[in-house]
């Protein structure tokens, strides 16, 4: 009885593997410069050293944006015209602020879609030099 050799079609086919040329030998062996670490800082212990830095990076403050979603989202009234007046003003500017933003997403969202315009315009087209000379500036010569 002869051996048939049997094909499974369902078996995925797999993309052959990405070759790429081996690591340079210059970034296998890196060699680093000496410790650049200050006197005053190498004498600190680990911990006071990153206290130290954290402090100095302000790793524990909170970003701008958290510290803007903090606000209470109610407005209050204040009784003073003057603060009234300053609290529509801040207002006003961040409905503006807001606006621009919203304006330039647009535009930029719009140029996403329907590509840049740039090339596409008819051009005027004109065989007369003094013609095109005089739509430029505009005055007779």
């Amino acid at each position: 009885m002869p051996h048939t050799q049997q094909i499974h079609a369902g078996d995925p086919a797999y993309a052959s593997p990405v070759i790429r040329p081996p690591s340079p030998a210059s970034s296998v062996g890196t060699a680093y410069g000496p410790d650049d670490t200050s006197l005053s800082d190498s004498g600190l212990s680990q911990d006071v050293f990153e206290r130290k830095w954290t402090d100095n990076l302000r790793l524990d403050e909170p970003k701008h944006d958290e510290v803007h979603n903090l606000k209470d989202p109610l407005i209050i009234c204040p009784s003073d015209p003057q603060e009234q007046k300053l609290l529509f003003e801040e207002i006003l500017r961040g409905f503006r602020q807001r606006v621009q933003q919203l304006e330039e997403d647009e535009i930029f969202q719009q140029t996403v879609v329907n590509g840049s315009q740039i090339g596409k315009e008819q051009l005027p087209s004109a065989d007369n030099v003094e013609n095109l000379i005089q739509n430029m500036i505009g005055t007779s010569i």
